[in-house]
């Protein structure tokens, strides 16, 4: 069985080429900031408010995660370093209205 079609132990495996995803730095924070602007956003949150709950906090990260991904999915021409501002955007704007929708809490007003 001699030929092109016989390989031995000793060769390297053959692995297909991958796509190109370029640098390892834009691969990190394009995969990383489905997460980045969402958790912004519960700082802000966090820093810039008193009225904010735990509650309205948890819910905005969660929603601003999910709209990140849709916008990810969905709107593929919008550039992904733009995906921290939708994040901290939407996790702002869902944790104040859980949070006001909550009602004051005497705790974190004072």
């Amino acid at each position: 069985m001699s030929g092109s079609a016989e390989r031995r132990f000793s060769d390297p495996p053959r692995v297909p080429p991958r796509p190109q995803q370029g640098s390892l730095i834009e691969v990190v924070n394009r995969d990383g900031l489905f997460v980045y602007g969402s958790l912004l956003g519960v700082f802000i949150l966090a820093i810039m408010t008193k009225r904010a709950t735990a509650t309205g906090a948890f819910v905005g990260l969660i929603a601003g995660m999910a709209a990140v991904l849709t916008v990810a999915l969905e709107l593929p021409w919008i550039e992904f370093l733009w995906h921290n501002l939708i994040g901290a955007v939407v996790v702002v704007a869902v944790g104040m209205a859980i949070s006001y929708a909550q009602g004051p809490n005497d705790a974190n007003l004072r």
